[in-house]
């Protein structure tokens, strides 16, 4: 209610200690999901590793089990520390992406193939809709990381005897910034519960789970 320095002072004062809040509380996101997606892994080599020095798995099929999931355990440790270093490296302003013709339906097809099996193996059917071309300008390894883990989030939250289903159309661009005109959707939809109505604002926060 002061004069109009002061209070565009406490606006602006305000709006930095939100900020502040926000970024300390994505911090501890950060730290709660990595500390409990490394807990997994790291139980699993614990435990199987364990097995191979005390005896446990005492037959050549039991010791090749252990092994086979210890290694499969630490590769999906590494995947997690890669996705950190690209995640510090966006953060740190030393990766661009890449501006390149880009055909959507090969790269689509392609994520389809990949998840084939992880998707048969829990009984959820994919299923893929696209043209014979559609081309775009972007980072070809960007957008299959984007594809890859709409699918993976997708099978993982379908029941089985399920269906996943990828699409993709060109439509009429939503923003004159495209001079062609026209744009191209990518539509991931799966026969899950979906996400409850109440989570629904908070799907882009960054570390949210």
């Amino acid at each position: 209610s002061g004069p109009t320095e002061v209070r565009a002072l406490a606006k602006s004062f305000n709006t930095m200690a939100d900020q502040v809040e926000t970024t300390q509380q994505s911090q501890r996101d950060l730290v709660a999901n990595v500390s409990h997606d490394l807990k997994t892994p790291l139980t699993s080599i614990q435990g199987f590793s364990q097995a191979l020095l005390d005896g446990t798995a005492s037959t050549p099929e039991a010791a090749t089990h252990a092994i086979h999931v210890i290694h499969e355990e630490a590769e999906r440790m590494r995947r997690l520390v890669d996705e950190l270093l690209i995640l510090a490296r966006f953060d740190a302003g030393q990766s661009e992406m890449a501006r390149e013709p880009v055909d959507l339906c090969p790269l689509l097809r392609g994520c389809i193939e990949k998840l084939t099996p992880q998707a048969q193996t829990v009984g959820v059917a994919l299923e893929l809709n696209v043209p014979n071309q559609l081309i775009i300008t972007g980072d070809v390894d960007r957008l299959a990381q984007v594809f890859t883990n709409l699918l993976d989030n997708a099978i993982a939250h379908t029941p089985t005897q399920g269906k996943v289903m990828l699409a993709a159309r060109q439509v009429e661009a939503a923003t004159a910034k495209d001079r062609s005109g026209r744009a191209v959707e990518v539509r991931v939809t799966d026969t899950g519960k979906g996400i409850p109505a109440k989570e629904l604002s908070r799907i882009f926060e960054r570390f949210y789970q």
